[in-house]
C-alpha cells in the first residue's frame, strides 16, 4: 500500500517534522552571504544582517528548519546547488523579438533583439531551461582601516596575493612562491607596487628561503592581524569579507588580479582559480560577477597521491572559471544581476534536514552565490 506524506509547514530551529515537499529550504553547509562574511545558513541567528536580491542588507527575522526531499540543481554558474524542490529562485524571462520581413524580398532586416523581461520566482523543481541569478552590484559596507597600511590598489593587490599563496607565521605576513617565481613576486611587490604604512612608508621585507620555495615576509603585527581578522587564518579558512564587494571598482580589479597571479590559470582565453576554501571560491564568483564576467563555480574531488615516498589524500577543490570572449550568448545582465541558465535538475533520492530565514522588507537571500527567496510568500521585486 502506498503511503502518503502530508505536506509539513517549516518549523522553529530545533524542532523537526515530517519530510515535506512543500518545504523551501536549504541543506547544511550552504552559504549564504551576510555583512560578516559567507556564513552557513545553519549558523545564522536572528539579527544578522543578509544580502538580498535588491543588493541590499536586511535583518534575518527568523531561523527555521524542517525535513524535506531535496533536489540538485545544475547550471552555468553552479556545479550543483542542493534545495527542496518547492524552494523559488530569482529569476527573469528573455524573449526574443525579430524584426518584421521587408515585403519585397521576404527577408528579416536588422538583428533579433533578446529582451529581458519582468523578474519572478519559479520553484526549483521547474527551474530547467530557466534563469538564476547572481548579484552583480551590492551596497557597501563600511571598511575597516585598522590596518598599519595604507588603502589602495597595491594593498588589494597584496590581499589577493596573500589569499592564494600567504600565511601568517609567528605575527608575520608570509607569500610563498617558486624559488623560479620568486624574482617577479620581489619585484612586483616589492618595488612596482610596495605595501605602504599607514604613514605613507614602504614596510621593509625580508625573504626566508625553504627547500623548494621562497617567501616575501613582512613583520608588520597589525597586518597579520587584520588579515586573519578579515580574510581567515589558514588555507581551509579563508574567504572574502563582504565589504570587499562595495569597494570601488579599481580595488576589487586589484584584488581579483592578486588571486589569478597566485592561484589562477589564463589559457588565452579562459581564467581559471581553485582553492581548497569553499566559502573563498563562493565568494570569489560573486566577486568576479560584480566586476562583470560570467563566472562559475566547479567542484573537483581530491584524489591521493604520493611525493617524494610520502603518501597523501588530496582535498576536494572548487574552481572559478570565466571565459573572456564568449562565441554564443549564454548570459544575460541587468543593472543588478547576472542572469545564467540552468540545465538540469535532479532527484537526489535523500531526505534531509533543511533550513530557511525569514528576512525583513526584501525577504530573500543569496545562497551559494544565487538569490532566493526566503520562506515568506510574496516578495517584492
Amino acid at each position: 500500500m502506498k503511503t502518503t506524506v502530508a505536506p509539513a509547514p517549516m518549523a522553529p530551529t530545533g524542532r523537526t517534522k515530517s519530510p515535506s515537499d512543500s518545504a523551501k529550504s536549504f541543506p547544511a553547509g550552504t552559504l549564504v552571504i551576510t555583512s560578516g562574511g559567507s556564513k552557513a545558513i545553519e549558523d545564522i541567528e536572528v539579527g544578522e544582517l543578509v544580502l538580498t536580491h535588491r543588493g541590499r542588507w536586511r535583518e534575518v527575522l527568523r531561523t527555521q528548519t524542517a525535513t524535506g526531499n531535496t533536489v540538485r540543481i545544475v547550471g552555468y554558474g553552479h556545479f550543483g546547488l542542493v534545495t527542496t524542490p518547492a524552494q523559488t529562485f530569482y529569476s527573469k524571462r528573455i524573449t526574443t523579438r525579430y524584426p518584421g520581413k521587408d515585403r519585397a524580398t521576404g527577408k528579416r532586416p536588422g538583428w533579433k533583439r533578446e529582451l529581458v523581461e519582468n523578474p519572478y520566482w519559479p520553484e526549483a523543481v521547474h527551474l530547467e531551461g530557466k534563469l538564476w541569478a547572481t548579484p552583480r552590484r551590492i551596497d557597501a559596507l563600511p571598511v575597516p582601516v585598522d590596518i598599519g597600511a595604507s588603502v589602495s590598489d597595491g594593498l588589494f593587490y597584496f590581499i589577493g596575493r596573500w589569499l592564494g599563496d600567504g600565511t601568517i607565521n609567528k605575527g608575520d605576513v608570509e607569500i610563498c612562491t617558486g624559488i623560479p617565481d620568486f624574482p617577479n613576486l620581489e619585484r612586483i611587490l616589492g618595488r612596482e607596487i610596495p605595501l605602504l604604512d599607514s604613514d605613507g612608508s614602504p614596510i621593509p621585507t625580508r625573504t626566508r628561503q625553504l627547500p623548494t620555495t621562497l617567501s616575501l615576509v613582512w613583520g608588520c603585527a597589525p597586518l597579520a592581524r587584520w588579515l586573519c581578522r578579515n580574510f581567515g587564518s589558514d588555507t581551509y579558512s579563508k574567504q572574502l569579507p563582504a565589504w570587499v564587494y562595495g569597494l570601488q571598482m579599481g580595488w576589487r580589479s586589484a584584488l581579483l588580479k592578486g588571486l589569478m597571479d597566485s592561484d589562477g590559470h589564463f589559457s588565452g582565453r579562459r581564467h581559471e582559480l581553485s582553492s581548497v576554501s569553499r566559502a573563498l571560491a563562493t565568494d570569489v564568483k560573486v566577486l568576479a560577477t560584480t566586476l562583470g564576467k560570467s563566472a562559475s563555480l566547479f567542484w573537483v574531488k581530491g584524489r591521493d597521491g604520493c611525493i617524494e615516498g610520502r603518501s597523501f589524500s588530496g582535498a576536494d577543490q572548487y574552481k572559478v572559471a570565466w571565459t573572456q570572449e564568449l562565441k554564443r550568448t549564454t548570459s544575460f545582465s541587468d543593472s543588478r544581476h547576472l542572469f545564467l541558465p540552468v540545465r538540469k535538475v535532479q532527484p537526489t533520492g535523500n531526505i534531509e534536514r533543511v533550513f530557511n530565514l525569514q528576512v525583513r522588507d526584501d525577504q530573500s537571500y543569496v545562497a551559494d552565490g544565487i538569490v532566493v527567496r526566503d520562506v515568506q510568500e510574496g516578495a517584492s521585486q
